[in-house]
């Protein structure tokens, strides 16, 4: 079998179509790529349709799907990708894991500025799964919107555990590992040493992006200067009022320079943001 590589063009993943992964999973579509695996829908044998992740055949791909799924088969919680088996087919490693209807949230942002109050709902999902994800030992390391599943009912699933640190070890290099518009200033300093608000601060960070409702090109710029000029979030995004604003402070809060300044758990940043939210519903 022809295996994907990392600049593996259209008419070799158009190939892999039709292919049976280890025996057991037909790939049917594909509904997915990144800069090191490929994502198609599947027919598992055993358990139906599925979303089966296909990596390189090389220790750095071996190495983070590995890691990904020692994270996932942690976890058990309604805005988290579950995981269904992880496995390796002529020396590429695969996971295959729920498939799940929707957009990642990069590019749902894209078509669709959400509200206020959506923008509250969606951080709160994604603080709801860090903190279920830090209870069980697990940190992302790379929340971004692009790690995030929009659902069309309005839920959430994160996902991409590669870079995820479990009981406090994960993968390590030299590189910057995660987006750096979304990652806190000790991740950026290194990598390796990061703690669990790191999370919070990305998620601060994908708060901001969702408040922010402008094209990507503006939200870059912006997310540039809070991150080079070490400026807090509503000194940049102007124009909100009211539960707007009080969500900006929530975001503000969690994009803290000094990891002891932010919210000390993601669930303390979801009280915050549910706050915000009653308020909204009671005032309507």
């Amino acid at each position: 079998m022809k295996l994907l590589q990392r600049n593996h063009s259209p008419s070799i993943r158009q190939e892999m179509l039709g292919k049976e992964i280890d025996g057991r999973y037909l790939l049917m579509e594909r509904v997915g790529e990144g800069r090191s695996a490929t994502v198609y829908s599947a027919l598992d044998k055993v358990s139906g349709i599925v979303a089966l992740k296909l990596g390189n055949p090389d220790p750095w791909d071996t190495g983070t799907f590995r890691n990904e799924a020692h994270a996932l088969a942690r976890m058990g919680h309604p805005s988290i990708v579950a995981i269904d088996w992880f496995g390796s087919h002529d020396g590429a490693p695969y996971i295959a894991m729920e498939l799940v209807d929707g957009k990642t949230l990069r590019d749902s942002i894209s078509c669709i500025r959400p509200s206020v109050a959506e923008s509250l709902r969606i951080a709160s999902a994604l603080c709801s799964a860090l903190d279920h994800a830090h209870s069980r030992g697990v940190v992302h390391r790379d929340v971004k919107p692009k790690n995030i599943m929009h659902l069309p009912e309005g839920g959430i699933r994160l996902f991409d555990f590669g870079f995820a640190t479990i009981d406090g070890t994960g993968m390590t290099s030299k590189a910057r590992m995660g987006h750096p518009l979304y990652m806190a200033p000790e991740q950026v300093r290194n990598n390796n040493v990061c703690d669990h608000r790191a999370d919070i601060f990305a998620a601060g960070a994908v708060l901001c992006h969702l408040l922010s409702r402008r094209d990507s090109i503006s939200h870059y710029i912006d997310m540039m200067r809070i991150a080079g000029a070490r400026i807090r979030p509503e000194s940049v995004i102007r124009g909100e009022k009211g539960c707007g604003r009080d969500a900006l402070r929530v975001a503000a809060a969690a994009m803290a320079q000094d990891p002891g300044r932010r919210f000390q758990s993601a669930g303390a940043m979801r009280e915050a943001l549910e706050g915000i939210l009653c308020g909204m519903q009671g005032s309507s």
